[in-house]
């Protein structure tokens, strides 16, 4: 035992060759049980997340803000039926009231195709004018279908047909006004980005929530410990509160809340800031 302990630590000097840390081999992965559908299927959900991510990221919407909906186009429609399946966990990673399945994106989104220069201009030459034109004339989401069905798109081009594939041109979106669109290769996801009074009340909370959440953490409490908590400060974050003091008491397991009055004694206190608003936490052990 102790010669195979001393193998497994030992480190290679100079020009040892590391020796193996492994006692068996290493398996190998039963293809069979491989599910290629149920692969593609997940693998376009993930992707539609991290589209929807992509487009937070880019109008600087956090991720506790709710949005009214998000409307999903499917390169492949043949999925739409399994991706539908997954609509709950869609809607809850996206943080959306709802989400639409739709087969265009063009109620939403302008699309701008453009050839790619530098792959096309051996084969195009002194028609690369001629072409943009083209492009920028032609129906951008038919191109973008035509792509995804296909893997190529026709066009012609002073009177010669020419096929370009998904290297040869790029396409962009210009969402219109009130969304903000991404598109990859499982689709286009939209955002509607028009925040209500509402929406903005219930993002407010979420960060009050999150808040109240790293108090908890910072203090160490138990997992399971129960709480009475105490928030004090903005009048913009009480009113968002007070509607939702049930809720909040449930995800932070306080059997109490109380809203805009004073810590009771012994409590640990913090204070926070959301957007320029502050906030004051008192939490007691219940």
């Amino acid at each position: 035992t102790e010669e195979l302990w001393q193998n497994l630590v030992r480190r290679p000097r100079g020009d040892e060759a590391p020796e193996s840390v492994h006692l068996g081999d290493y398996p190998e992965p039963d293809v069979a049980a491989i599910d290629e559908r149920l692969s593609r299927v997940m693998g376009a959900v993930r992707e539609l997340v991290s589209l929807g991510r992509e487009v937070r990221t880019a109008t600087k919407l956090r991720v506790r803000q709710p949005l009214a909906a998000a409307e999903l186009v499917l390169a492949d429609p043949g999925l739409a039926v399994e991706v539908r399946e997954h609509e709950a966990l869609i809607r809850d990673e996206l943080n959306v009231r709802e989400v639409h399945f739709v087969s265009d994106a063009d109620a939403y989104v302008v699309y701008r195709i453009q050839p790619n220069f530098r792959a096309l201009g051996p084969r195009v030459g002194r028609r690369m004018p001629a072409l943009k034109a083209a492009l920028a004339a032609a129906d951008g989401a038919a191109l973008l279908r035509a792509l995804a069905a296909e893997g190529a798109v026709a066009l012609v081009v002073e009177g010669e047909a020419l096929r370009l594939g998904p290297d040869e041109i790029a396409v962009s979106l210009e969402a219109k006004p009130g969304f903000s669109a991404a598109s990859g290769r499982a689709g286009v996801v939209v955002l509607r980005t028009a925040l209500d009074a509402e929406l903005l009340e219930e993002g407010l909370f979420r960060e009050v929530l999150n808040r109240v959440q790293a108090f908890r953490k910072e203090l160490d409490l138990e997992y399971t410990g129960r709480i009475r908590l105490t928030l004090a400060g903005h009048p913009e974050l009480l009113a968002a509160v007070r509607p939702r003091a049930e809720a909040l008491g449930r995800e932070t397991l306080a059997v109490e809340v109380r809203v805009g009055e004073e810590p009771p004694p012994g409590a640990r206190t913090t204070d926070a800031e959301i957007d320029g608003r502050e906030l004051h936490l008192a939490i007691a052990l219940a």
